[in-house]
């Protein structure tokens, strides 16, 4: 299939053997071993741009799926960061996997976010800079500066 990936922003080719379709906040997802990456990896079904079914006998690895439904993507062990949001954008944690906690001055509020991909996150913190900022840990806060200085000198 090929697939284009949120996290990396590419679309690749990929071999995949299904093991599970599963639904999340109404979008399906397809759970599958993939030899290459020696593992299970879930895909959104809506961003596999071209499948197509293969001679091979597909061996999807049950017994080796890691899977709960409570917890479908596993970032149960994910690391988190902190973040303050801006009041008028806390619906943010509707769409995203964020913990709102208490208010605070200036209209802002605490949240916390579990870290499945580093690179996912600094894009979408450069991309809500507007609405929220990451504040720990300061590896991550370094990162997303970094970034998004090396974009801005792109400008000038």
């Amino acid at each position: 299939m090929r697939y284009w990936s949120a996290s990396s922003n590419k679309e690749t080719e990929r071999l995949v053997d299904p093991a599970r379709i599963f639904i999340v906040d109404a979008e399906p997802y397809l759970a599958a071993w993939e030899e290459d990456k020696q593992g299970h990896r879930t895909f959104r079904i809506d961003r596999i741009k071209h499948a197509e079914l293969t001679e091979e006998t597909a061996h999807p690895r049950l017994k080796e799926l890691d899977f709960d439904a409570a917890a479908p993507f596993n970032l149960g062990t994910a690391d988190s960061v902190e973040l303050i949001i801006h009041e008028e954008f806390t619906w943010l944690a509707e769409y995203y996997d964020m913990q709102l906690s208490k208010r605070l001055k200036n209209g802002t509020v605490a949240a916390t976010m579990q870290v499945g991909s580093v690179d996912w996150l600094v894009r979408f913190a450069l991309g809500q800079a507007d609405r929220l900022r990451v504040i720990a840990p300061q590896s991550i806060v370094n990162l997303i500066a970094e970034r998004g200085n090396a974009a801005l000198k792109g400008y000038t």
